[in-house]
Order: structure tokens, then C-alpha cells, then sequence
């Protein structure tokens, strides 16, 4: 293991963050995490992997996290009723990255099986470019800024480069307090 993937966050830490401050917001959000939609679409019904979840397409915003191919994570954020699909990655590029098409097109395939009365046509898809959102600057934080462009978007807070390094302790913090012994953070 190299020393930077010995500071990368693992799915259960991301995975265990989204959903301590989904409920603190006053939003509809529902979280599918990568294994549900990376295994999950195409190869278990859509009610199998929203089971115990709300109405999918009656939230105001759906969180993924998206991890293709096991080195680098990326957002995912689905607003049903504005019929938008939002990537937000910390090493954006001014094209749509390989990675962000296949999160998308998994994901529009789920919608679709959660109701085939969806009309793809009038979904709006965007890739964020570098200079909109804040960028990582080592081989090791992407998992922190999924963490942090999803608490944002949730929170309605802006994110800027300069506070990256404190809202990471923050996060640690927040994860720490909501940790009681006994329970684990293990992926669904």
C-alpha cells in the first residue's frame, strides 16, 4: 500500500458521513452508496436496493458516491423534481471524464427502472469543470471532498479551497462524537 492510499477514506467512512448529516438538514435526502449502485443496478431490482429507503424519485436530492474504479471517488447528486444529474469531482477536467459518463449512465439507468414513465430526454446532466468548484491538490482527498461537496450541497454552504483542510478535522470530528462503541460503519 502506498502511502498516499493509507489516507484515503474507505467506502464505509464516506458511506457512514453521508448519512449522519442527511437527516440534520431539513431535506429529503436519500443515500445509495457505491456497492448498491456499482453491483447493485443491473444485477438486483431497483426495489431490492431501495428497500428501507424513501420514495427515490420524491426526494429532493439523491447522494452517490461513486468510487469506478477503485482508486478515485467522485459525487453523484440526483435532484428528482428539477430532473438534474450533478458530478462534482475534485480533479474535474474541461471534458466529461470516462468515469463520470459510466456513474451517469448507471444511474439513469436505475431512475429508469424505479419508474419507466421517466423521459431521459428532459433530464439535464453536468460534469463541474476545475474553476467551479474546489480542487484537491494531492493524491488522497477525494474522498473528504465527496464528503464535503455533499454537506455543502445539502447545507447550502459554500466550499472554498482554503477550507478544505478544516472542514476535514471538522468531518473527523463530527464522525467521532456520532461513533458509539459496539456499532460499526459497515457498507449496506
Amino acid at each position: 500500500m502506498s502511502s498516499s492510499e493509507s489516507k484515503w477514506l474507505s467506502n464505509c467512512v464516506i458511506d457512514g458521513y453521508l448519512e449522519l448529516f442527511k437527516s440534520d438538514i431539513g431535506l429529503k435526502i436519500e443515500v445509495l452508496t457505491w456497492e448498491q449502485c456499482d453491483r447493485g443496478v443491473g444485477n438486483k431490482s431497483a426495489a431490492e436496493i431501495t428497500k428501507g429507503k424513501g420514495p427515490f424519485l420524491e426526494q429532493d436530492m439523491i447522494l452517490v458516491p461513486c468510487n469506478p474504479h477503485s482508486l478515485y471517488w467522485h459525487l453523484l447528486a440526483v435532484y428528482p423534481s428539477e430532473k438534474c444529474i450533478l458530478v462534482l469531482d475534485s480533479k474535474s477536467a474541461d471534458f466529461v471524464k470516462p468515469a463520470a459518463f459510466h456513474s451517469v449512465k448507471k444511474m439513469v439507468s436505475f431512475l429508469v427502472e424505479v419508474d419507466n414513465t421517466i423521459d431521459v430526454s428532459q433530464w439535464k446532466f453536468h460534469s463541474s469543470k476545475p474553476k467551479e468548484i474546489p480542487q484537491q491538490h494531492n493524491d488522497f482527498d477525494c474522498g473528504v471532498f465527496v464528503c464535503l461537496y455533499a454537506r455543502c450541497l445539502a447545507g447550502g454552504k459554500m466550499l472554498t479551497q482554503s477550507s478544505i483542510p478544516e472542514n476535514g478535522k471538522a468531518m473527523i470530528l463530527e464522525l467521532s462524537i456520532s461513533f458509539r462503541p459496539g456499532e460499526s460503519w459497515q457498507s449496506t
